[in-house]
C-alpha cells in the first residue's frame, strides 16, 4: 500500500528512489541522482533541495568532479560522511571512463584516437602527455600517461616514449596531450616538441603517426593541420 501511494506522486522529485525503481535510473535528473547519494536533507531543506543547492553552487557536474572533502563540507547539510560518499561515487565514474577497452579498437583516423580520451580529459586540471601504441594493422595495443604538466614546463624525453613503445611491441605510436582550457590549438612548444620527437622516431625506427591535442569534445591533429 505504501508503494502504491508513493507511486501516485512519481511525477514529483521528492521520491527519487521510487522513481528509479519504477522508471529506471536513466529517468532521474542530476539532482535526483545526487539526492539518492546524499540520502537525507536538513531540517529546513529536503534532500532534493540540498542536492540542487550543491550542484548549482559548484557550477554543475564538471565543478563537482574537481572538489575536495573540505569544499563539499562548506555546504550546509553536507558533513564529512556525505562528502566522502559523493567523492567516492564521482571517482567510481571516473574510473569507469578510464577503463581501457583497447582490444577491439582500430585507430583508422585522428578522430577515432581522440575519442578514446574525451571523457578522461574532461576531468583533468593539468596537461597530461600520453603515448598510444599501435600494432602493424593500427589496432590499439595500449596507452599510457608518461608526463603531467605543460610541454613548456616538463622535459619530454624521447627515450621514455620509445622505451614504452618497445615494451609493448608497438609498430607505431601516436602522441596525445590535453589542453585543460578546452582550446586544442597547439602552442609553439607543442609543435617544437613534436618535431623533435619525429626526428628521433626516424632513428629508432618506430614512427610517430601523429600528435593529437584534446580540448573539450574537440581535437586538433598536428599532422592533418600541417604543423608536422
Amino acid at each position: 500500500m505504501v508503494v502504491k501511494e508513493v507511486d501516485k506522486r512519481l511525477g514529483y522529485s521528492d521520491y527519487p528512489r521510487e522513481r528509479c525503481f519504477f522508471h529506471g535510473v536513466e529517468a532521474l535528473n542530476t539532482y535526483e541522482l545526487l539526492a539518492i547519494i546524499l540520502r537525507t536533507g536538513t531540517k529546513s531543506a529536503s534532500v532534493i533541495d540540498l542536492a540542487r543547492t550543491t550542484v548549482e553552487h559548484f557550477g554543475g557536474l564538471r565543478g563537482l568532479s574537481k572538489l575536495s572533502i573540505q569544499d563539499l563540507e562548506k555546504i550546509h547539510g553536507i558533513g564529512t560522511s556525505k562528502a566522502i560518499t559523493i567523492l567516492a561515487a564521482i571517482e567510481l565514474g571516473k574510473r569507469i571512463y578510464k577503463t581501457d577497452r583497447v582490444q577491439a579498437i582500430k585507430i583508422s583516423d585522428p578522430l577515432t584516437c581522440a575519442e578514446q580520451f574525451y571523457d578522461t580529459c574532461k576531468f583533468m586540471d593539468q596537461e597530461q602527455f600520453w603515448v598510444v601504441g599501435l600494432d602493424v594493422r593500427n589496432n590499439l595495443l595500449a596507452k599510457k600517461s608518461l608526463y603531467t604538466g605543460g610541454l613548456n614546463t616538463v622535459s619530454i624525453h624521447s627515450r621514455d616514449i620509445f622505451r614504452y613503445a618497445v615494451s609493448i611491441g608497438a609498430a607505431s605510436i601516436i602522441c596525445i596531450h590535453n589542453h585543460p582550457s578546452g582550446d586544442p590549438e597547439p602552442s609553439e612548444d607543442d609543435v617544437v616538441v613534436t618535431r623533435k620527437l619525429i626526428e628521433a622516431s626516424h632513428i629508432i625506427g618506430i614512427p610517430i603517426l601523429d600528435h593529437i591535442i584534446i580540448g573539450h569534445d574537440s581535437y586538433i591533429s598536428l599532422k592533418e593541420s600541417g604543423y608536422v
